[in-house]
């Protein structure tokens, strides 16, 4: 005996609010920031903004350690940054910082460069595919370098 039930109608849609963290290093909100904040409707700024005088080694920058602390705890879902190079210049680094943060389900998101995007199936493609590249080439400049090196030790 077949059973047909009348579909039922979809609950109430609800409104789901991402928390979003933002870092700076040296500098107020950007306009780039605002923009990308304003572009997302369902996104929610949470009180603290993580900010750094100045860009360097992880070790050396409190406010980032303590936005993966915090994104550990879960406290916010994306991290928003101006741009990449403000939270990492090594590609070493960055990759950590970013396997970080996937680590404990937060997202990634450069302001300025919409294909560091870790919130899409494509974006997290393209970021690693961008941190490989940059990997790749540092590694090539360094072979090329050793090389040229040996060679001029060689005469």
């Amino acid at each position: 005996m077949s059973h047909h039930h009348a579909p039922q109608p979809d609950p109430a849609p609800r409104t789901s609010r991402t928390r979003v963290a933002v870092y700076l290093v040296d500098t107020g909100i950007t306009t780039a920031i605002r923009a990308c904040l304003d572009a997302h409707p369902t996104w929610r700024q949470i009180r603290r903004t993580y900010r750094d005088s100045q860009p360097g080694p992880l070790a050396t920058r409190p406010e980032l350690r303590r936005a993966l602390t915090d994104a550990r705890a879960g406290k916010f879902d994306l991290l928003l940054v101006r741009s990449v190079s403000q939270v990492s210049r090594s590609l070493n680094e960055l990759s950590e910082i970013l396997t970080e943060l996937d680590d404990a389900g937060v997202a990634f998101r450069s302001a300025t460069e919409p294909h560091f995007d870790t919130t899409s199936l494509t974006g997290r493609m393209l970021t690693q595919l961008m941190v490989t590249l940059a990997q790749y080439e540092h590694e090539h400049r360094e072979r090329v370098r050793r090389r040229q090196v040996r060679r001029r030790a060689v005469r």
